[in-house]
C-alpha cells in the first residue's frame, strides 16, 4: 500500500509553540487536498498524561476543539525517544516549526541534521537556524494561511522536498555545536524539561 505523506512537529503543546497555527493551517490544507494526497499530521511532544494513547489524542479541551473535523489525519504522540524522533523526522515530508518565539531552534536543527526540510517561523534563531529555500522554508508567524501554503509546495513538489532535505543534513553538520544540541534534545525528550522555567532557560 502507498505510504501516506506525513508532516511532524515536535514540542510543548502551547500556544506560543505555534501548535493552534500549525492546526488552522492543516485544516485549509486538508480542505485543498481532499481528493489528492491525503497528508496526515503527526505530533510529539506534551507529556505522557497529556495525550490519551487508545485514541492518540489530546486531553486538553482547547486542543480538541482546534481540531474538529480533522481528527482522523493528526496524531498525537506524546514524546519521544531521540531515536523515534529521527525517525518521525527522517519519514515526514517537512518539520514544522510555527513556534511565535525561538532562541536556539533546536527542533529545526535536530530535524534538518535527519534531512528533513524545516518549515520554521521567521523569528529569532529560526532565521539562521533555516535557511530560506536551501534548507526549508520561513513563513510569517501566527499566519495559517502562508504556512498552508508553504506545506503545500513541499508535499507536490517532493523533488524539491528531497533536495532541500538533502541540503539541511549537508549544513546541520556543519554549522551545529552537536555536543550542546545532544545534551539539550537528550533532556528534553526525557522529560526533564517539562518544568516550565527549565524549558524556557534551556530552549
Amino acid at each position: 500500500p502507498k505510504v501516506q505523506p506525513c508532516f511532524a512537529f515536535a514540542g510543548r503543546l502551547q500556544t506560543t509553540k505555534g501548535i493552534y497555527t500549525l492546526l488552522n493551517a492543516f485544516k485549509l490544507l486538508i480542505r485543498k487536498e481532499r481528493l489528492s494526497s491525503h497528508p496526515n499530521l503527526l505530533i510529539a511532544g506534551g507529556s505522557q498524561d497529556s495525550v490519551d494513547p487508545l485514541n492518540q489524542l489530546p486531553r486538553s479541551e482547547k486542543l480538541r476543539t482546534a481540531l474538529k473535523g480533522i481528527e482522523h489525519r493528526v496524531k498525537f504522540i506524546g514524546p519521544q525517544s531521540q531515536q523515534q524522533l529521527a525517525k518521525l523526522f527522517n519519514n515526514a515530508v517537512a518539520t514544522i516549526v510555527p513556534s511565535y518565539y525561538e532562541s536556539s531552534g533546536m527542533v529545526a536543527a535536530e530535524a534538518q541534521a535527519c534531512g528533513s526540510p524545516v518549515i520554521a517561523s521567521k523569528v529569532g534563531g529560526l532565521q539562521d537556524v533555516v535557511k530560506h529555500e536551501l534548507t526549508g522554508l520561513h513563513v510569517k508567524h501566527k499566519n495559517p494561511a502562508q504556512l498552508a501554503e508553504a506545506m503545500t509546495i513541499l508535499l507536490h513538489n517532493p523533488s524539491y522536498a528531497k533536495a532541500l532535505g538533502q541540503r539541511a543534513a549537508v549544513y546541520a553538520q556543519q554549522e551545529f555545536n552537536w555536543s550542546v544540541l545532544a545534551y539539550k534534545m537528550a533532556n528534553l525528550y526525557k522529560g526533564a524539561y517539562y518544568e516550565e522555567k527549565i524549558v524556557l532557560a534551556g530552549d
